[in-house]
């Protein structure tokens, strides 16, 4: 045992702790050159045109790029706070162009007579792109945190639910594009108004009165397109189920949905949970099962308790 007078006193050998060599990063040491990636990453401005294959290529490296940056911080994910607002402002304007031409385009073809079919497959590789980066940063820093820095526009919640209703599910390589709308979805769906107000297919684009369900006779209104939609992702065994149960939690949990879509969101569950040996099946049942009891918890954990007694 050696010891030494530093100091005028006696000090004893070095310890474990000082014997080991940090390698914590102290701040986000690439912010500079991950940001020049997310430019490039949403190139094309405002409008909503299509990208280069060249342009597209150069992009899916930039990506992979930015991914192995991400990794880097899996276990100090704090220090993207700071930084994750002017991340996602491009990231979040170059997805709305997109998606707003894509339904602009949907509702151009269906003045002009000449729409086959009312949801056509999207394939907008640039926007998976994109989503592939939101997806990232989820992993890395949490949902909830990178959430809240998508659109909240009104005008955005019926071409993001569209292009939603436009992904082609069997695809399973695009699983992040569907993820990325799922988790917007869930923040469009909080807008402070009635939706049935914003609905174009119970008033033809124009306000109506605000009630608690669409007007009988009516076209599929948006908050049933909504639900049905999150059910079917219910059935889901990845990420985009967890986004669906969050998005679902967030519209059922809505003080204007409370009296009838969350009750009738409940006895739904009730009978999927009852079913005999729901727990034990294997197959899309159990991911069905497991995405209920998600959206249970997340309604749960969003909803006031008082409200919720109410319909419990």
């Amino acid at each position: 045992c050696v010891y030494s007078l530093v100091g005028g006193a006696w000090c004893g050998p070095p310890t474990m702790e000082e014997n080991v060599a940090a390698s914590e990063a102290a701040f986000f040491e690439e912010k500079e050159e991950a940001l020049e990636l997310l430019e490039r990453i949403s190139v094309g401005g405002g409008g909503a045109g299509e990208v280069e294959t060249a342009d597209l290529d150069a992009i899916r490296l930039d990506v992979a790029r930015f991914v192995k940056i991400i990794e880097k911080y899996q276990e100090q994910s704090t220090l993207l706070d700071p930084h994750l607002e002017r991340m996602m402002a491009p990231l979040t304007g170059r997805a709305g162009a997109i998606i707003r031409g894509f339904h602009g385009r949907h509702l151009a073809q269906r003045e002009d007579g000449g729409e086959a079919f009312p949801f056509q497959c999207a394939r907008e590789p640039q926007l998976h792109c994109i989503f592939q980066i939101v997806y990232q940063l989820c992993r890395c820093r949490g949902q909830k945190c990178v959430a809240k820095f998508f659109s909240h526009e009104v005008s955005d919640l019926e071409p993001t639910l569209f292009m939603l209703q436009s992904q082609d599910r069997h695809d399973h390589g695009s699983w992040e594009t569907r993820y990325g709308l799922l988790l917007w979805l869930s923040m469009l769906v909080m807008v402070p108004f009635d939706i049935y107000t914003i609905d174009s297919s119970v008033g033809g684009g124009d306000l109506v009165p605000a009630s608690s369900s669409p007007p009988p006779g009516s076209s599929a209104s948006l908050v049933s397109s909504i639900v049905t939609i999150c059910r079917d992702f219910l059935r889901d065994s990845g990420p985009t189920r967890d986004a669906a149960a969050i998005c679902l939690a967030s519209l059922l949990t809505r003080p204007d949905m409370e009296t009838v879509t969350l009750k009738e969101f409940l006895g739904l569950a009730e009978e999927i949970l009852s079913q005999p040996g729901a727990m034990q099946e294997a197959g899309t049942q159990i991911f069905e099962v497991t995405g209920v009891l998600m959206t249970l918890a997340a309604v749960f954990k969003k909803g006031h308790r008082d409200r919720l007694l109410a319909v419990a």
